[in-house]
C-alpha cells in the first residue's frame, strides 16, 4: 500500500501509468489489523513466536509459477500472508528452500535491486521446490476470502455475507478455539 507521493514518483520514474501501477498494489482493498500478517490464519499465530518478534519479508511462492514466468514475479496474492495456494496452479504455496529449508525471505522491496528469487541462505533456485496439491476446500476458502478482502464483503457458505473486519474478527475467534495450548 505505497502512499499517494511513492506512487507518483514510481510513476515518473518508470513511465507506468498510475492506474496500471495501483493495480499491481493492495491499495483499494479492505483492511483489517494485521489482515495481511504472515500466517495470519496459522497455529503459528497463536503460539509460534514471541509477543513483539516479527518475521518481516516471509513470504510464499509457488515453485511452478516461478519455472514458467519468463521473468519470475511476485504476484500480488503472495503478498497476503495468509494465501496458502496457488489459484493458477491448484499447488499449496511452499515458505522453505528447496535445497536447505530456511525461510524465504525478500530482502527489501525498494527497487534498487532486481527480485533474485533465490535462497538468502544457500542461493538456490525457488522454481526447483516441488509442488504439492492444494485441497479444493482450501482454494475455494482463499477464493471467497480474495474477493472479500478486494471488494470489502466476504461471502461464506452457510453464514452469509460479512464485512471483511467482520470476516477476520470471526477468524481469529475459530482459530483461537481450535489452536489452543
Amino acid at each position: 500500500r505505497p502512499t499517494p507521493s511513492v506512487m507518483v514518483r514510481i510513476g515518473s520514474l518508470t513511465g507506468v501509468d498510475h492506474n496500471r501501477l495501483a493495480a499491481m498494489t493492495l491499495d483499494g482493498w479492505a483492511i483489517a489489523p494485521g489482515d495481511d500478517d504472515a500466517d495470519r490464519l496459522a497455529a503459528k499465530r497463536w503460539a509460534g513466536r514471541q509477543a513483539g518478534k516479527a518475521w518481516p519479508g516471509r513470504v510464499d511462492v509457488c515453485a511452478l509459477c516461478l519455472t514458467e514466468a519468463p521473468r519470475p514475479q511476485l504476484p500480488l496474492i503472495w503478498m497476503l500472508g495468509w494465501a496458502g495456494a496457488c489459484p493458477r496452479h491448484g499447488t499449496a504455496l511452499s515458505g522453505r528452500c528447496p535445497s536447505c529449508a530456511k525461510a524465504l525471505r525478500l530482502r527489501g522491496l525498494n527497487g534498487s535491486e532486481p527480485i533474485d528469487l533465490l535462497c538468502g541462505r544457500c542461493a538456490a533456485p525457488l522454481s526447483d521446490a516441488g509442488a504439492l496439491p492444494a485441497h479444493p476446500a482450501v482454494l475455494d476458502l482463499q477464493a471467497a476470502l480474495v474477493t472479500g478482502k478486494r471488494s470489502g464483503m466476504v461471502v461464506l457458505p452457510g453464514i452469509g455475507a460479512l464485512h471483511w473486519s467482520t470476516t477476520m474478527a470471526l477468524a481469529d475467534v475459530l482459530l483461537a478455539m481450535i489452536w489452543t495450548r
